[in-house]
Order: C-alpha cells, then structure tokens, then sequence
C-alpha cells in the first residue's frame, strides 16, 4: 500500500477539520493508541473547545498509531505543522 498521510488517517479515526488542526503531541499516546481531542480550531484560527463541548478519548488504528509514531517532529506542539512549527490553515488540512 502506498503511504497515507497522517491527516488523512486522522479524518479516518473521526477527527474533524478543526479538531485535526488543533491537536497537540501530549494529545497523542501512541502506546495506547489513543487520542485525546481536546480543543479545536475554527475558520479563523481561533482555539475553541471541540464541537461536542467537551474532550473525548479516539482510540487509533495500527495505521494511524504508526503514521504519527513516523511523523513525530520536533517543530512544535501541533501534530500537523508547516515546515517551521507553525499551525496550519484549513486549506493545508484538505
């Protein structure tokens, strides 16, 4: 199979745009295979909470803990970055 990319597994596990832009490294236990989604960013960029109102715990699949475990950088806290750190806009995402 060729490689997909990490954001495209993490919509495959549920996350929404938002949620998918604003989750953060201590977010991610690859050893558990679990995400915490936590916070969510919105259209511009602002950080808000998801859109159930409260955290929730995703279980990951083997792919998806596998594809973060290769993706891990030390750039910044978001998992899903540009090249210096910084947060991506939604158009990144898509």
């Amino acid at each position: 199979r060729p490689p997909v990319a990490p954001e495209f597994k993490l919509v495959q596990a549920g996350l929404r745009l938002g949620e998918i832009r604003a989750l953060e490294w201590p977010d991610v236990d690859t050893q558990r295979g679990l995400l915490k989604v936590q916070r969510a960013v919105s259209d511009d960029g602002t950080v808000t909470v998801p859109k159930g109102g409260r955290p929730r715990i995703v279980p990951t699949t083997t792919r998806l803990r596998d594809a973060l475990a290769k993706h891990r950088h030390l750039r910044g806290d978001r998992v899903i970055t540009d090249d210096h750190g910084t947060g991506v806009d939604k158009w990144a995402v898509k």
